[in-house]
C-alpha cells in the first residue's frame, strides 16, 4: 500500500502548547508556518511525502458525500454494533482480527491512516467516508495521498477559525514533524533517506500511536504475521 514509513513511528504523544501554537501560526490560505519576528516557512505537498513518507499517485482520493450511497460503507456499518461511535480502538482491534491481510484489512487500515494521521472528525469517531474509493485496495498506492492530506489540513485549519478554536482535528503530526525539520531542531539527525516521523522518539523507545484512546502500538505491528505487514509497505 506504500504506508511502510508508519513502521518507524516513534512518538507516544504531542507537546500541547507546541500543537496550540502551531495550529494558531500556521496560515491556512498561504500554507505557510508564520512566525513572530515575520519570517515564514511554506508547506507544501511533497513535504507530505518527506516527513509522512506517503505515496503519491495520481488518482484523487472522493470520499462519499453525506447523502451519497456507498455498498462498502454498508458493509463496514454491519462490523460495528454502534457503527455511529466507532472509536480508533475499535477500529483496530477489527483491523487485528483480519490475519489473512486480505482486502478489509487493507480498507480498515486506510480508515484507520485517513482518521487519526489525516483528519478525524469533531467527535473524535472513525470517518468511515474514504471508503467510498477503496473497491480496489490494489490501487491504494496510486491514489495522489500528498495532495489529499495538505488539502484536508488547510481545510481543518480554516474550519478551526470558524469553530472558534476548537479543538483541532486535522494532522497535528504532519505540522510537528515539518516544524521541527524546518526550524532545524533534527537538521544533524535526518536523513533524507527515511520520512520524518522516523526520527521523532521520546529517547525511551516507545513508539505508540494514539488519539485519544490507544490505537496500535509498533509492536502491534511487528507481531502482524509477515504476510499481513508486506501488504502496508508494497
Amino acid at each position: 500500500m506504500g504506508f511502510g514509513s508508519l513502521f518507524s513511528l516513534k512518538i507516544d504523544d504531542f507537546n500541547k502548547k507546541l500543537t496550540y501554537w502551531l495550529v494558531e501560526n500556521f496560515n491556512a490560505l498561504s500554507s505557510e508556518l508564520v512566525f513572530e519576528d515575520g519570517r515564514r516557512i511554506h508547506l507544501d505537498r511533497e513535504d507530505v511525502g518527506r516527513f509522512l513518507g506517503f505515496p503519491d499517485g495520481d488518482i484523487v482520493i472522493e470520499k462519499k458525500k453525506k447523502s451519497g450511497k456507498c455498498a462498502l460503507y454498508e458493509e463496514w456499518k454491519t462490523m460495528f454494533p454502534n457503527f455511529h461511535k466507532v472509536t480508533t480502538g475499535d477500529l483496530a482491534f477489527r483491523m487485528m482480527q483480519c490475519v489473512d491481510g486480505g482486502d478489509w484489512f487493507r480498507r480498515h487500515f486506510v480508515t484507520l491512516v485517513d482518521s487519526v494521521l489525516i483528519g478525524k472528525l469533531q467527535s473524535g469517531y472513525i470517518n468511515p467516508l474514504i471508503l467510498n474509493c477503496l473497491d480496489d485496495v490494489s490501487k491504494i498506492r496510486e491514489f495522489n495521498w500528498w495532495d489529499y492530506t495538505l488539502n484536508t489540513l488547510l481545510s481543518k485549519r480554516l474550519k478551526w477559525d470558524e469553530m472558534n478554536k476548537y479543538e483541532f482535528n486535522g494532522s497535528v503530526l504532519l505540522l510537528t514533524v515539518f516544524y521541527l525539520d524546518k526550524v532545524g531542531v533534527l537538521a544533524r539527525e535526518m536523513c533524507r533517506g527515511h520520512s520524518g516521523i522516523y526520527f521523532m522518539d521520546d529517547g525511551k523507545g516507545r513508539g505508540n500511536l494514539q488519539s485519544g484512546d490507544m490505537i496500535i502500538t509498533r509492536e502491534d505491528f511487528v507481531t502482524m504475521r509477515p504476510e499481513v505487514t508486506e501488504h502496508i509497505s508494497d
